[in-house]
């Protein structure tokens, strides 16, 4: 802030005398509101980066849990295949039957 003459400070302690502000005093306020609200947005984004990590993170830890069920259900049925044997049975065959003449 630039130097204020000893007038300008007179000038401006009358004005606060008076209940009123002077635009250095507006001008410092917003500043400060400014200030303060990059503050908080920083904070926020950061939070935010946070989140999204974590959120990512279990996804992962989620997908991978999922991949390790699928792979042991297929290890069990490649278990239960091999257990089994070959089949003895003959391959079933299906013929489809005539449909019943009604009569009218």
């Amino acid at each position: 802030m630039a130097a204020q003459s000893k007038l300008s400070r007179e000038a401006g302690d009358l004005v606060r005398q008076l209940g009123l502000r002077t635009t250095n005093d507006i001008i410092d306020d917003m500043n400060r509101e400014f200030q303060e609200a990059r503050e908080e947005n920083e904070a926020r984004r950061h939070v935010s980066r946070q989140e999204r990590r974590r959120e990512a993170e279990r996804r992962r830890k989620e997908g991978a849990r999922a991949a390790r069920r699928v792979e042991a259900m297929r290890n069990m049925q490649e278990d239960i295949q091999e257990q089994a044997g070959p089949s003895t049975a003959p391959p079933v065959s299906c013929v489809l039957a005539e449909e019943p003449e009604t009569s009218k």
